[in-house]
């Protein structure tokens, strides 16, 4: 008889790969993830989360740099946000992802030094492989490296924290590393 992985404390296989635990979490709490290699899949998922809430609404960004790269990549819904104003829909850069419970970490050194003030009722994630830790002592660790200053807000999003009033949580996990 052939011996099969123990489930760990999630009930999910054991795996050794922290990015299929991450997204394997991520998804098990009710986000939606995609997966891209390049900046076509990046554009074609972006357009189909927008085109399913209406392609009328801007894509709220709080980073300048996240916003041209998705007008480049054919998303003209991308705009800067306006602090204090609330979006239908609105793209964060990532701070850290952490494998043990498929959290996102965010904090308010992404740009203008301040975070949307709440977070859209749809809100996609951007992330990239590389920022794939073990827990969130890593991730805080990461940070620590990262800013000159620690940052004076971290949030840990998880899908199934309805936090903020979110409706969806959508992720964009960019392969960097292959």
């Amino acid at each position: 008889m052939e011996d099969l992985p123990l489930p760990n404390d999630t009930g999910l296989p054991q795996s050794t790969d922290p990015i299929i635990d991450f997204a394997n979490r991520f998804v098990e709490q009710g986000g939606t993830m995609y997966y891209c290699s390049d900046q076509t899949q990046i554009g074609q998922r972006f357009h189909e989360i927008v085109n399913r809430y209406g392609v009328d609404f801007p894509v709220a960004c709080c980073n300048e740099n996240l916003t041209s790269f998705l007008q480049n990549i054919g998303v003209p819904q991308a705009v800067v946000s306006t602090p204090n104003m609330q979006y239908a829909i609105g793209a964060l850069l990532c701070e850290a992802l952490t494998s043990d419970n498929g959290s996102v970490i965010i904090s308010d050194k992404q740009g203008f030094g301040v975070t949307m003030p709440y977070l859209p009722q749809v809100t996609i994630l951007v992330a990239f492989t590389s920022q794939v830790l073990p827990n969130w002592d890593a991730a805080v660790n990461r940070l620590k490296e990262f800013y000159k200053t620690f940052p004076n807000q971290t949030w840990r999003l998880r899908p199934d924290e309805q936090t903020r009033k979110l409706t969806h949580i959508y992720l964009v996990l960019i392969d960097d590393e292959s």
